[in-house]
Formats: C-alpha cells, sequence, structure tokens
C-alpha cells in the first residue's frame, strides 16, 4: 500500500510539472446568461452495488450573467439503476437569492435497494466472510430496504461568511428479509439478528421518521463545486420526535471541518481535508437509520457510510453501524491539463491521491451483544471502536467548473474491510 500511494503521489507531481497547459483566452474569460443545461448518460461503476446506467445533469440559471462560474440557483436531477438491483430517482434545488439575505435548499429522494448492504453492527464486532457475499445462493450481507425522503433547508447569514441554518425532512423506509430470486432470505445476517431480538420487531419493517435541524454553517469557499481555497464548515442538532408509536425519539449532534488549501498557484495543486463526527447524544435510532449522514448540502443522492463512495472509499458500504462515528478524509488534488473546446466549454483533468480514516465512536446494543458471545462488553466496545481505513488514486474531469466526473480506486488497510472500493461517479467525495 505504501508502494501504491507514493507511486501515485509522485505521478501526480510530475504530471503537474510537466504538464504543458492549453493556454486560454484570458482576455475573454468564458461567462453565462440565463439557462443552461447538459443532460449527462449515466455509465459508471460502484464496487458496492454494480454496474450503473440512468441520466443526471443540473439545470443552471446565471441570471443577467457576471456570475460564472457561480449561479443564481440549481437543479440538480437523477435517475440511475444498477445492475445489483439499486434504484435511485433523485432531484435537488438550490436557490442563493429566491429569498433576499437566504439561502433555500430542497431535495426528493426515492431510493430502492433489494440487495441493500447490511454487514452488522458495530463494524469488526461482526465478522466479514467473503465466501458468503453473494455466492451459492447466499448473500448473508444483504436485506430489502427502500427509502422515500422529502427534505428542506433554510440558511442566513448572521456575520461574514457565517451562517445559521435549520431544515426539516421526512423519511419512510420499508425493511425485510431479501426476495431476489437464486438466494435464501432465511441465510442472511438480518434473518439471524431479527432472530436472536439484535433486531426487534418494531423496527424490522422499517417506518416514517420526521427530524428537525438547526445549526451554524460557515463558508469562505472561492468557488463551491471545487474550490482553491477557503474552509466549509457545519454544525448542527438534529432531533427526532416519534410519530408512530414506536421508541425512536432521538438526538444527535453532527459537526463537519472542511477546508482547501492552495500549493500551487492557480489551482494547479490543492490540499483538501475532511473532519467529521456524528453521534446520538440521546435516545436510539432503528437499525436502518444508523448508516445516515446528516448534512446541509448535498455532494451526492445518497449520503451514507461509514464505508463506500462517500466517507471510506476502499471500504465495504455501511461497514462500519454505530450510534456514532468520526472520520477524517485526505486529498492531494492536481489540474494536469487544461483547455477550452469549441469556445464553449472549460475542460480540466486532474489526479488526487487520498487517504481515508474512520471509527465508530459510541457503538450500538452491546449489552444485547453480550447475551450471544461469550465476550465481556468492554472487549466488544474495544473492537467496535478500532479504527478502518484505505488510500487510493482518483481521476477527475471538470467541465465549465461544475460538472465534475469522478473515477476513484482505493484498497483498505484492514482485509475484514473487503478487497477494493472502485467507484465511477459525479463530483468530489467532499
Amino acid at each position: 500500500m505504501k508502494r501504491i500511494a507514493a507511486a501515485g503521489l509522485l505521478l501526480c507531481l510530475c504530471l503537474i510539472a510537466g504538464a504543458k497547459e492549453k493556454e486560454k483566452d484570458k482576455t475573454a474569460p468564458l461567462d453565462r446568461k440565463g439557462f443552461f443545461t447538459i443532460p449527462f448518460p449515466i455509465v459508471s461503476y460502484n464496487s458496492d452495488l454494480g454496474f450503473n446506467t440512468g441520466i443526471c445533469g443540473d439545470l443552471l440559471d446565471y441570471g443577467k450573467g457576471g456570475l460564472y462560474p457561480d449561479y443564481r440557483q440549481k437543479l440538480h436531477y437523477e435517475v440511475s439503476w444498477f445492475t445489483k438491483g439499486k434504484l435511485v430517482v433523485h432531484a435537488d434545488y438550490d436557490s442563493k437569492d429566491l429569498l433576499p439575505d437566504v439561502r433555500i435548499v430542497g431535495a426528493v429522494t426515492w431510493d430502492r435497494d433489494p440487495m441493500c448492504n447490511f454487514y452488522g453492527m458495530n463494524g469488526s464486532v461482526t465478522p466479514y466472510v467473503r465466501e458468503l457475499d453473494r455466492k451459492d445462493g447466499i448473500a448473508r450481507y444483504c436485506y430489502n430496504r427502500q427509502m422515500v425522503r422529502v427534505m428542506g433547508n433554510v440558511a442566513g447569514k448572521i456575520y461574514g461568511p457565517l451562517k445559521w441554518a435549520a431544515g426539516i425532512s421526512w423519511r419512510y423506509y420499508k425493511a425485510g428479509a431479501i426476495s431476489m430470486e437464486g438466494y435464501d432470505p432465511e441465510r442472511t445476517l438480518y434473518t439471524e439478528y431479527l432472530n436472536a431480538g439484535l433486531i426487534s420487531p418494531q423496527e424490522a419493517g422499517g417506518g416514517h421518521h420526521l427530524d428537525l435541524r438547526a445549526g451554524f454553517e460557515f463558508d469562505t469557499r472561492d468557488y463551491e463545486p471545487c474550490p482553491n481555497k477557503g474552509i466549509w464548515a457545519e454544525l448542527m442538532l438534529v432531533g427526532g420526535p416519534d410519530i408512530t408509536g414506536g421508541p425512536w425519539s432521538y438526538v444527535q449532534m453532527a459537526a463537519r471541518w472542511r477546508q482547501y488549501l492552495t500549493l500551487i498557484k492557480e489551482g494547479r495543486l490543492i490540499f483538501a481535508y475532511q473532519l467529521a463526527w456524528q453521534q446520538t447524544l440521546w435516545g436510539s435510532l432503528p437499525f436502518y437509520m444508523l448508516q445516515e449522514f446528516n448534512t446541509l448540502r448535498f455532494k451526492q443522492p445518497m449520503t451514507e457510510g461509514l464505508g463506500g463512495a462517500n466517507t471510506l472509499r476502499g471500504v465495504l458500504g455501511n461497514r462500519l453501524l454505530g450510534e456514532g462515528y468520526a472520520w477524517t478524509n485526505f486529498e492531494l488534488r492536481s489540474r494536469i491539463f487544461s483547455f477550452r473546446a469549441f469556445k464553449r466549454f472549460d475542460i480540466d483533468l486532474g489526479l488526487n491521491p487520498f487517504c481515508d480514516l474512520g471509527w465508530i465512536t459510541k457503538p450500538t446494543r452491546l449489552e444485547a451483544f453480550t447475551a450471544h458471545t461469550t465476550r465481556e462488553i468492554e472487549d466488544l466496545r474495544r473492537e467496535a471502536c478500532r479504527m478502518h481505513g484505505d488510500a487510493g488514486l482518483g481521476f477527475k474531469l471538470t467541465l465549465n467548473g461544475s460538472y465534475i466526473l469522478s473515477v476513484e480506486w482505493a484498497m483498505p488497510f484492514r482485509r475484514d474491510d473487503g478487497d477494493y472500493g472502485l467507484f465511477i461517479t459525479m463530483n468530489y467525495a467532499f
């Protein structure tokens, strides 16, 4: 792994030093007026979900001009299907001036996954056995899950880059044993947990949930989709009052700090990192919501982890489930070649070696686990809170500073976390 990381870093630096950028016309910078959109066909791959086809795009409103590459409002849409069965229909809207000095963000998502990853709770407490992962009629680490989500956030200025933020979301989950032809629904971890009482009958089938959130945002980025410099931070409290008569009231705190540092001018080389933490302070969550992360802005349609495309890119998706998480990401983002095509499109190509680290800070249901093992609760806690990580290399193609095609490959540090992660997606991870 050290050799792979060193080779990726050396390749990145050599390309930066040796590439001769095709000069853009600096006297006539590209500008846009009115609405602009380019629908993109989706032909991608996710090592957790399989090959992906569909369509996505952004409808951007640049107003009367002079804002590019920023915008007045944006509508992002995506419809995609994965060969392992997952279907995602998603749209999110972002307006910076619909109301004076108030930013409005809204999203609607339907996610249907008949083979949703479920590697058990508390990370390493539940070992991963490759031979039981979708082979010979056994899909031990899968269950059937659907989710419908409607959410909205508003943010307004307090002073300078500091903003207040508030939001509300409603989510409906439907859960159950897998029903895919060729797989035995009785030989799954979901069914084993249900029979052992680790998943209660009240949560086994899903439910309705309402979240209320309030907090602060601090943003000094020079440009949101791919910043060259600045800080983007969030701090929020999230409350989930019970609306269905079940035991699932809770309060969570979530915090993120992302910083972007220019190492070589004109965005040729940028060091970016993220520090993140989320924890349940009071109450408890049903098992199907343990992987949900709270955020004010969507970088991807699904905000789930730890593990997978959004957090630990070399670790199996949703490998770590608990009541609290901490993780960090480090990237060296380069722009190795840039040019303007047809006098309309600014295109940048880049490489980014990266490293991800994460761990559970608050395990879940340890008392129930001790009833089914011979281990002491403190031994289980230490095992659950072990650090997991990966290292890898990414390739980025950016069109007009807004459309970002991302190809990322990573390997985990621990064999118990899978073989590798390979993702072809849109946007940066953070």
